[in-house]
């Protein structure tokens, strides 16, 4: 997709054989989260992309269907995001959250952040605003929808920062949820953006 931050953002193909070791810890970690359910194995992921940074950083995904508690409250669509240094340190990550079957105004189409954090030795070099875009470059890709924000009751100064940001360059927009405020990325087609023919 092309922005008016970052220009096109475009994800690759990638096994989970390729994953670093930390990134691997990460999902398997995070796949049972929550649940009653064993850690998933490598090989039920789906979703396996790699974004490619100019540093040298990678961010990986993954994604896979999420059922709580003892399999029967609920099931969501989960995507991970991790980022990565050059050594293959776990610097970032971040996990989006969708409920395609749950019709209530606060999931209906409407993936949305479950939370993003930045390591401490990483922080205040824009990771977190570039994980911003990666997700939504993942629930586009995905899922055909633009990312959201969570009501803003629960998102933290930080995060709500961002999403500002975002608006700010042109690329996202916040409105009203009941009594809250919420976040989502705008389309290319709704910021007047098109990918020029070359690309």
């Amino acid at each position: 997709m092309l922005y008016r931050q970052f220009g096109e953002i475009k994800p690759e193909k990638v096994s989970y054989t390729e994953w670093p070791e930390a990134v691997v810890r990460h999902f398997i970690n995070q796949s049972s989260k929550g649940t009653l359910a064993p850690d998933l194995d490598l090989d039920q992921f789906n979703d396996t992309y790699v974004f490619e940074s100019p540093n040298g950083n990678r961010s990986f995904t993954a994604s896979h269907t999420k059922s709580y508690g003892d399999g029967t409250v609920r099931l969501e669509e989960i995507i991970y995001l991790a980022d990565s240094d050059k050594l293959g340190n776990l610097i970032g990550f971040s996990h989006v959250r969708f409920d395609s079957k749950n019709e209530l105004p606060y999931w209906k189409n409407k993936p949305f952040v479950g939370n993003t954090e930045t390591s401490k030795s990483s922080l205040r070099v824009g990771l977190g605003f570039r994980r911003l875009y990666l997700m939504n470059e993942m629930t586009s890709l995905v899922f055909g929808l633009s990312l959201h924000s969570d009501i803003s009751y629960h998102i933290k100064p930080d995060a709500q920062r961002l999403w500002q940001r975002a608006i700010a360059c042109g690329d996202a927009e916040d409105y009203m949820q009941g009594q809250f405020t919420r976040f989502k990325f705008l389309s290319t087609s709704e910021v007047g953006l098109e990918l020029p023919n070359n690309i």
